[in-house]
């Protein structure tokens, strides 16, 4: 503080300049830390909004999981019904399309059969 007073100007007009720049730094200051007040203001606000928007995309999200569950376990029972067993058998059909019960039945042809007869009687 006794530094300060002997910084100050003897004469009145340097005083009267020296306060006047005084003033004039501490009103620039006020409007700066207005500013900086203003900018936590809109600091908060966008905190706020960031904030609501990030619930909404987060409850977004988890209705397109449960919707991509939903789908994917459509999916699944689809492919079971068009590829798995049918439980709707006719009783006359039996195992007719049954892979596991697939049998070859032997063809019986006549002795004198020879294939090359027939192309032979077409040709003639």
């Amino acid at each position: 503080m006794k530094n300060a007073i002997k910084q100050l100007p003897n004469d009145v007009p340097a005083l009267k300049k020296y306060i006047s720049s005084l003033e004039t730094n501490f009103i620039n200051s006020q409007q700066a830390n207005d500013h900086l007040v203003l900018t936590n203001a809109q600091l908060v606000e966008e905190t706020k909004k960031l904030a609501a928007e990030k619930i909404k995309i987060e409850s977004e999200f988890n209705i397109l999981k449960l919707q991509n569950e939903y789908l994917w376990e459509q999916f699944k029972l689809s492919k079971q019904r068009r590829f798995g067993t049918s439980s709707e058998k006719n009783v006359f059909q039996g195992d007719l399309f049954d892979a596991r019960e697939y049998r070859v039945l032997p063809i019986i042809l006549p002795q004198n059969f020879l294939p090359e007869s027939i192309f032979l009687a077409k040709a003639a």
